[in-house]
C-alpha cells in the first residue's frame, strides 16, 4: 500500500511539472509571437 502511494504522489509531481512546463513553454511561445509582431510593425511603421 504505502509503495502504491509513493508512486501515484511521485506521478503527481511529475505531472504537475509536465504541465507546469507546458505552460511556460506556451507564455514563451506566444511571448515571441508578440516580439515578432511587434518588430514587424517597427519594420513596417
Amino acid at each position: 500500500m504505502r509503495s502504491k502511494s509513493r508512486c501515484t504522489g511521485g506521478a503527481a509531481v511529475i505531472a504537475t511539472w509536465l504541465i507546469a512546463q507546458c505552460q511556460v513553454n506556451t507564455l514563451i511561445l506566444v511571448h515571441r509571437k508578440q516580439l515578432q509582431e511587434l518588430s514587424a510593425l517597427r519594420i513596417n511603421g
